[in-house]
């Protein structure tokens, strides 16, 4: 477009200073940068828990794998093992004693992450049922697992949202405050996993469990940064990814 032509009737096109936003039959269209794919990641692998609940409904959790030095992430079978590895260390755990039984986590799914292959690897873990008979709040009720890394920075940080919670970890029916105790012990088990996971090997090569940095300041880091989770936390509120709850300040949490 020259500089010549109108964006809109009768305002003149600045090509130094672009419009954000396009009016067409009385309708507001916002124009967005296109995203760039991301960078690739030497060693990494992207993983995706999957959870299955009544009626269809499903729930995700997304977080990285660094393999050791040497790993080759392009072998499908390889990044299997990296899924059995995640199910069985889950498995061992006591986080289905505080998921209702109609919940299950169904699998891990691992994907290449050095831009070298469009590899994927599904485990072959038999689904993990959860324990508790209770009856579960509805599937967009989860409970809020923050992962710690070494960086300090503002915005979203990595966490896992752990659904099918049953109605008796809430302490008053009605409300968003879960019990002291059930947080705690998820607290524990998220502690579990994470040692449980870094202390598994795939043919050989170890994994470190965390996430990836691939920005900073607001623009795109020339190399993104893998950050292993150092530890976690468990907020006393129930949570859902629309994060509509407001602050989570207001609400107690687990030391």
């Amino acid at each position: 477009m020259s500089d010549t032509l109108s964006a809109t009737t009768g305002l003149p096109f600045d090509p130094e200073h672009p419009p954000t936003r396009i009016y067409v039959s009385g309708f507001t269209y916002k124009i967005v940068e296109p995203r760039l794919p991301r960078p690739p990641v030497p060693h990494t692998v992207k993983c995706v828990l999957k959870w299955t609940g009544p009626d269809s409904k499903i729930a995700n959790n997304i977080f990285y794998i660094l393999c050791g030095t040497g790993a080759d992430t392009t072998i499908p079978t390889f990044l299997t093992g990296i899924g059995d590895a995640v199910m069985t260390a889950i498995a061992a755990s006591t986080l289905f004693n505080g998921v209702a039984s109609v919940w299950s986590l169904s699998s891990c799914t691992v994907h290449d992450n050095t831009g070298l292959s469009s590899s994927v690897g599904i485990s072959t873990h038999a689904p993990i049922p959860g324990l508790s008979s209770a009856a579960p709040l509805p599937p967009q009720v989860a409970v809020c697992i923050s992962w710690a890394i070494g960086a300090s920075y503002r915005g979203g940080k990595p966490r896992w949202y752990i659904p099918g919670v049953p109605g008796t970890a809430v302490t008053t029916p009605g409300g968003s405050t879960m019990a002291g105790t059930y947080a705690a012990n998820l607290e524990t088990v998220a502690e579990f996993v994470r040692a449980n996971v870094n202390s598994s090997t795939v043919s050989g090569f170890s994994l470190s469990l965390g996430t990836i940095s691939y920005q900073t300041g607001h623009a795109a880091r020339p190399t993104p940064l893998f950050r292993p989770f150092t530890g976690s936390r468990v907020h006393e509120r129930l949570d859902s990814q629309r994060r509509r709850n407001g602050k989570e300040s207001a609400v107690g949490s687990v030391p």
